[in-house]
Protein backbone atom coordinates (compact mmCIF):
# COMPACT_ATOMS: atom_id res chain seq x y z
CA UNK A 1 0.00 0.00 0.00
CA UNK A 2 2.97 2.28 0.73
CA UNK A 3 4.63 1.95 -2.64
CA UNK A 4 0.95 2.65 -4.61
CA UNK A 5 0.68 6.00 -2.27
CA UNK A 6 4.10 6.78 -3.21
CA UNK A 7 3.27 5.59 -6.91
CA UNK A 8 0.41 7.86 -6.81
CA UNK A 9 2.10 10.78 -5.50
CA UNK A 10 4.69 10.44 -8.18
CA UNK A 11 1.70 10.31 -10.72
CA UNK A 12 0.63 13.55 -9.02
CA UNK A 13 3.74 15.32 -10.14
CA UNK A 14 3.50 14.35 -13.69
CA UNK A 15 1.00 16.24 -14.17
CA UNK A 16 1.80 19.16 -12.59
CA UNK A 17 0.04 18.72 -9.59
CA UNK A 18 2.41 20.26 -6.70
CA UNK A 19 2.18 21.62 -3.43
CA UNK A 20 1.43 25.20 -4.65
CA UNK A 21 3.96 26.97 -1.61
CA UNK A 22 5.53 30.29 -1.33
CA UNK A 23 5.56 31.53 -5.27
CA UNK A 24 9.19 31.85 -6.51
CA UNK A 25 10.04 35.38 -7.10
CA UNK A 26 11.84 36.84 -9.88
CA UNK A 27 15.61 37.62 -9.03
CA UNK A 28 16.32 39.68 -11.80
CA UNK A 29 15.17 40.53 -15.58
CA UNK A 30 19.04 40.72 -16.69
CA UNK A 31 19.06 37.02 -16.78
CA UNK A 32 16.60 36.73 -20.21
CA UNK A 33 17.83 38.18 -23.56
CA UNK A 34 15.78 37.72 -26.40
CA UNK A 35 14.29 33.88 -25.21
CA UNK A 36 11.00 36.12 -22.91
CA UNK A 37 8.93 37.25 -26.05
CA UNK A 38 5.20 35.48 -25.66
CA UNK A 39 4.57 33.48 -28.78
CA UNK A 40 5.80 29.78 -29.02
CA UNK A 41 8.69 30.34 -31.48
CA UNK A 42 10.40 32.23 -28.61
CA UNK A 43 10.20 29.18 -26.60
CA UNK A 44 11.50 27.35 -29.31
CA UNK A 45 14.27 29.94 -29.68
CA UNK A 46 14.66 29.57 -25.70
CA UNK A 47 15.07 25.50 -26.27
CA UNK A 48 17.65 26.06 -28.74
CA UNK A 49 19.55 28.84 -27.46
CA UNK A 50 19.23 29.44 -23.56
CA UNK A 51 21.88 28.98 -21.00
CA UNK A 52 21.99 26.99 -18.03
CA UNK A 53 21.39 30.45 -16.18
CA UNK A 54 18.14 31.10 -18.15
CA UNK A 55 17.07 27.39 -17.60
CA UNK A 56 17.71 27.93 -14.13
CA UNK A 57 16.29 31.11 -13.51
CA UNK A 58 12.74 30.05 -16.08
CA UNK A 59 12.62 26.81 -13.73
CA UNK A 60 12.50 28.76 -10.60
CA UNK A 61 9.50 29.90 -12.43
CA UNK A 62 7.66 26.71 -12.50
CA UNK A 63 5.23 26.88 -8.66
CA UNK A 64 4.22 30.14 -10.91
CA UNK A 65 3.16 28.04 -14.23
CA UNK A 66 1.47 25.43 -12.10
CA UNK A 67 -0.69 27.70 -10.25
CA UNK A 68 -1.22 29.70 -13.57
CA UNK A 69 -1.96 26.61 -15.44
CA UNK A 70 -4.41 25.20 -12.56
CA UNK A 71 -6.55 28.57 -12.83
CA UNK A 72 -7.03 27.40 -16.23
CA UNK A 73 -8.63 23.97 -15.63
CA UNK A 74 -9.83 22.20 -13.17
CA UNK A 75 -8.79 18.86 -12.23
CA UNK A 76 -10.77 16.11 -10.62
CA UNK A 77 -8.97 12.72 -11.74
CA UNK A 78 -7.01 9.86 -10.13
CA UNK A 79 -4.84 7.94 -10.69
CA UNK A 80 -3.87 7.22 -14.46
CA UNK A 81 -7.11 8.81 -15.54
CA UNK A 82 -5.26 12.22 -13.57
CA UNK A 83 -2.75 11.79 -15.67
CA UNK A 84 -5.06 11.80 -19.13
CA UNK A 85 -7.05 14.78 -17.90
CA UNK A 86 -3.89 16.98 -18.15
CA UNK A 87 -3.78 17.36 -22.22
CA UNK A 88 -6.70 16.96 -23.99
CA UNK A 89 -10.57 15.63 -23.38
CA UNK A 90 -11.05 12.45 -25.34
CA UNK A 91 -13.61 10.74 -23.57
CA UNK A 92 -13.35 7.16 -25.11
CA UNK A 93 -9.94 7.63 -23.97
CA UNK A 94 -11.02 7.65 -20.41
CA UNK A 95 -13.12 5.22 -20.02
CA UNK A 96 -10.26 2.83 -21.53
CA UNK A 97 -7.94 3.98 -18.75
CA UNK A 98 -10.97 3.78 -16.12
CA UNK A 99 -11.36 0.39 -16.69
CA UNK A 100 -8.13 -0.90 -16.21
CA UNK A 101 -8.29 -2.86 -13.08
CA UNK A 102 -5.66 -2.10 -10.05
CA UNK A 103 -3.94 -5.33 -10.65
CA UNK A 104 -3.13 -4.24 -14.58
CA UNK A 105 -1.76 -1.27 -13.34
CA UNK A 106 0.43 -2.29 -11.24
CA UNK A 107 1.28 -5.33 -12.85
CA UNK A 108 1.80 -3.56 -16.38
CA UNK A 109 3.95 -0.44 -14.74
CA UNK A 110 6.21 -2.80 -12.63
CA UNK A 111 6.73 -4.68 -15.83
CA UNK A 112 7.91 -1.45 -17.41
CA UNK A 113 9.74 -0.15 -14.42
CA UNK A 114 11.88 -3.38 -14.19
CA UNK A 115 12.83 -2.81 -18.15
CA UNK A 116 14.30 0.97 -17.74
CA UNK A 117 17.08 2.05 -19.10
CA UNK A 118 15.43 0.74 -22.49
CA UNK A 119 12.95 3.05 -23.09
CA UNK A 120 11.27 1.63 -25.97
CA UNK A 121 10.89 -1.97 -24.08
CA UNK A 122 9.12 0.33 -21.00
CA UNK A 123 7.04 2.00 -23.17
CA UNK A 124 5.84 -1.63 -25.12
CA UNK A 125 4.58 -3.11 -21.66
CA UNK A 126 2.65 0.29 -20.65
CA UNK A 127 1.24 -0.08 -24.17
CA UNK A 128 -0.76 -3.28 -22.86
CA UNK A 129 -2.95 -0.67 -20.36
CA UNK A 130 -6.31 0.41 -22.44
CA UNK A 131 -6.20 3.99 -23.24
CA UNK A 132 -2.54 4.38 -22.12
CA UNK A 133 -1.07 5.89 -25.57
CA UNK A 134 2.51 7.47 -26.00
CA UNK A 135 2.05 10.89 -23.82
CA UNK A 136 0.34 9.11 -20.82
CA UNK A 137 3.26 6.48 -20.84
CA UNK A 138 6.02 9.30 -20.71
CA UNK A 139 4.52 10.66 -17.83
CA UNK A 140 5.19 7.32 -16.04
CA UNK A 141 8.31 6.92 -17.36
CA UNK A 142 9.07 10.58 -16.20
CA UNK A 143 7.78 9.93 -12.80
CA UNK A 144 9.71 6.82 -12.16
CA UNK A 145 12.71 7.47 -13.86
CA UNK A 146 13.11 11.49 -14.45
CA UNK A 147 16.92 11.16 -14.95
CA UNK A 148 16.28 9.38 -18.35
CA UNK A 149 12.67 10.05 -19.57
CA UNK A 150 11.02 13.43 -19.80
CA UNK A 151 7.29 14.17 -20.33
CA UNK A 152 6.49 14.08 -24.23
CA UNK A 153 3.86 17.77 -23.33
CA UNK A 154 2.39 19.16 -26.39
CA UNK A 155 4.35 22.44 -25.20
CA UNK A 156 7.19 21.05 -25.09
CA UNK A 157 7.05 19.19 -28.65
CA UNK A 158 5.90 22.60 -30.07
CA UNK A 159 9.20 23.95 -28.85
CA UNK A 160 11.09 21.72 -31.31
CA UNK A 161 11.49 22.99 -34.71
CA UNK A 162 12.22 19.49 -36.25
CA UNK A 163 9.58 17.91 -34.42
CA UNK A 164 6.81 20.36 -36.12
CA UNK A 165 3.78 18.13 -36.73
CA UNK A 166 4.98 15.11 -35.25
CA UNK A 167 2.17 12.44 -33.89
CA UNK A 168 2.89 11.07 -30.68
CA UNK A 169 4.36 8.06 -31.45
CA UNK A 170 6.93 5.65 -29.49
CA UNK A 171 9.13 6.48 -32.26
CA UNK A 172 8.63 10.24 -32.21
CA UNK A 173 9.32 9.85 -28.24
CA UNK A 174 12.49 8.31 -28.68
CA UNK A 175 13.03 11.54 -31.44
CA UNK A 176 12.16 13.82 -28.44
CA UNK A 177 14.16 12.57 -25.81
CA UNK A 178 16.88 12.87 -27.99
CA UNK A 179 16.78 16.53 -28.64
CA UNK A 180 15.99 16.87 -24.85
CA UNK A 181 19.20 15.11 -24.43
CA UNK A 182 21.03 17.88 -26.51
CA UNK A 183 19.78 20.41 -24.75
CA UNK A 184 20.89 18.71 -21.41
CA UNK A 185 24.64 17.95 -23.05
CA UNK A 186 24.48 21.48 -23.55
CA UNK A 187 23.39 22.74 -20.00
CA UNK A 188 25.27 20.12 -17.91
CA UNK A 189 29.10 22.25 -18.45
CA UNK A 190 27.89 24.21 -15.69
CA UNK A 191 24.73 22.37 -13.84
CA UNK A 192 23.40 19.15 -14.08
CA UNK A 193 20.45 18.96 -15.94
CA UNK A 194 18.24 15.61 -16.29
CA UNK A 195 15.51 15.13 -19.23
CA UNK A 196 13.01 15.47 -17.11
CA UNK A 197 14.15 19.07 -15.21
CA UNK A 198 14.92 20.24 -18.77
CA UNK A 199 11.03 19.23 -20.02
CA UNK A 200 9.90 21.01 -17.19
CA UNK A 201 11.44 24.31 -17.88
CA UNK A 202 10.47 24.17 -21.05
CA UNK A 203 6.96 23.65 -20.50
CA UNK A 204 7.27 26.76 -18.04
CA UNK A 205 8.51 28.57 -20.42
CA UNK A 206 5.89 28.10 -22.55
CA UNK A 207 3.16 28.53 -20.67
CA UNK A 208 4.48 32.02 -18.91
CA UNK A 209 4.58 32.89 -22.68
CA UNK A 210 1.24 32.41 -22.72
CA UNK A 211 -0.51 33.52 -19.46
CA UNK A 212 1.98 35.90 -17.95
CA UNK A 213 4.41 36.88 -20.10
CA UNK A 214 5.39 39.60 -17.61
CA UNK A 215 7.10 37.15 -15.45
CA UNK A 216 9.84 36.48 -18.23
CA UNK A 217 10.66 40.22 -18.19
CA UNK A 218 7.99 41.14 -21.08
CA UNK A 219 5.06 43.26 -21.46
CA UNK A 220 1.67 41.49 -22.17
CA UNK A 221 0.52 40.57 -25.11
CA UNK A 222 -2.46 43.15 -26.19
CA UNK A 223 -5.18 41.98 -26.62
CA UNK A 224 -8.58 43.41 -28.43
CA UNK A 225 -10.57 44.97 -26.84
CA UNK A 226 -14.41 44.96 -27.84
CA UNK A 227 -15.83 48.53 -29.03
CA UNK A 228 -18.75 49.56 -26.89
CA UNK A 229 -21.51 50.87 -28.74
CA UNK A 230 -23.87 54.03 -27.80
Amino acid sequence: MAALVGRARQLARCCRRVEFGAIAKLRSVTYFRTFTMATAKDTSTFFLEANADDFDTVFKLYPDAIKLKSEQKIKKPDELLKLDTWGKSYPQLSYLIKVNTPRAVMAETKKAFKKLPNIESAMAALSNLKGVGTATASALLAAASPEIAPFMADECVQAIPEMEGSDFTGKEYLNFINHIKKVCDRLNVNKKWSPHSVELAIWTHNILSDLSPQLLGKEPVPRDVPQING
